[in-house]
């Protein structure tokens, strides 16, 4: 329902009921909620502070799997603020755990999850290998709209190496993979930002913009709007700052940092 404050005040009493009664499963249980409200309400070093709390539980001692998803949401709370060291070593835990248990969906999750941070953190190259790995998996599992989601992503960082060619074939070949009816909803706007972005890198900004707006005007056809206002505007200030429009990109950049969209990325911008 969206009401996060009524949540939050709910938990909160749960809590001091918790803390009277020493019941370590429901204390695990409230504190792992309290984390992810706060997530969903963009609160994310409060968050931050309720997964630190959780990931000390008792309760998770033997509990590989749910440890696992626990470190990995953690992980994706700190990206979220470009607190990139702490968020790698949160996946890279969670990675030993899902390689360990063989979970193919996990290790897929974190090596997504992990490529993205690194493109924040300007390493193309490690980025390109994880995606690389992620990618592999998918076809293997025959995961077509996964598969060309990875791909857009994978072409972005082809471009942050020089490699515009590649990106180029990266972005046809994930054309083809996706379905007419993808699973995700999403992937098909996800496809058109990260086209959009590909051809950013290459300086060819009338084409950028034609495929942010078009996944824009998908995302609003789908019901998706409030989902991806935030990313859209995201990824248009990092256009104009690509291009050299300082002014304009720090308009998107506010309006991203309104919807708790690319905060660290608004928050570098300011440098200039």
């Amino acid at each position: 329902l969206h009401d996060y404050n009524l949540a939050q005040l709910i938990f909160s009493r749960a809590e001091a009921i918790v803390a009277k009664n020493h019941f370590p499963f429901l204390d695990y249980r409230v504190t792992e909620g309290r984390a992810y409200c706060a997530f969903l309400q963009g609160e994310f070093e409060k968050a931050d502070q309720w997964y630190v709390k959780a990931l000390q539980s008792p309760v998770l001692e033997g509990k590989d799997m749910a440890k696992a998803d626990l470190l990995n949401r953690a992980g994706a709370n700190l990206q979220n603020i470009g607190v990139f060291k702490r968020a790698l070593q949160y996946y890279d835990q969670s990675l030993e755990i899902y390689t360990k248990r063989n979970d193919e969906q996990g290790k897929t999750t974190i090596y997504i999850n992990m490529a993205n941070v690194f493109v924040a953190m300007g390493d193309a190259k490690r980025a390109d290998e994880l995606y690389t790995s992620a990618a592999q998996i998918f076809l293997k599992n025959n995961l077509r709209d996964n598969y060309a989601t990875v791909l857009g992503n994978q072409a972005v960082a082809k471009l942050s190496l020089g490699d515009p060619l590649e990106a180029k074939r990266l972005i046809l070949r994930s054309y083809q993979y996706v379905s007419k009816k993808p699973k995700n909803i999403d992937q098909p706007v996800v496809l058109r930002f990260n086209t959009g972005l590909m051809y950013a890198e290459n300086a060819q900004w009338d084409s950028s913009f034609f495929y942010l707006e078009e996944g824009l005007q998908l995302a609003d056809s789908l019901g998706l709007m409030e989902q991806f206002a935030g990313t859209y505007n995201y990824n248009a200030g990092w256009v104009f700052e690509k291009k050299g429009d300082i002014t304009r990109a720090i308009s998107y950049y506010k309006k991203a940092l309104d919807q708790r969209a690319g905060i660290y990325n608004y928050k570098s911008i300011l440098d200039y």
